[in-house]
């Protein structure tokens, strides 16, 4: 519900201080969900996915230093050119973190 996948049926609840029930635009654009789902595409590198969801969340400006600067801050800089498919089952998770937290 927090994050919009379902309705909520009763009650109410505030995410930034948007409504959940009619400010759901708003809210999506200051958070990010990472799914227990794998969501990575096995023949991407780290540093293409970070530079894909960055790109699809708007993100134009410094694009090239957001990306390099996320790499560092997930802890896969050595991985950064590995394709997922390479990569441990933590470091996938890394990088799912790191996508959604890419701004």
């Amino acid at each position: 519900m927090l994050v919009g996948l379902i309705e909520p049926t009763s009650g109410s609840a505030r995410i930034n201080g948007y409504d959940l029930k009619s400010q759901m635009r708003q809210i999506r654009q200051s958070i990010g969900v990472c799914m227990q789902s794998n969501i990575l595409f096995d023949t991407m590198t780290v540093r293409e996915h970070l530079r894909l969801f960055a790109t699809l969340k708007g993100v134009t400006k410094n694009l090239k230093i957001i990306v390099e600067s996320q790499i560092d801050e997930i802890g896969l800089r050595d991985k950064a050119d590995v394709y997922s498919a390479a990569l441990s089952g933590g470091m996938k998770r890394k990088l799912s973190v790191g996508i959604v937290l890419i701004l």
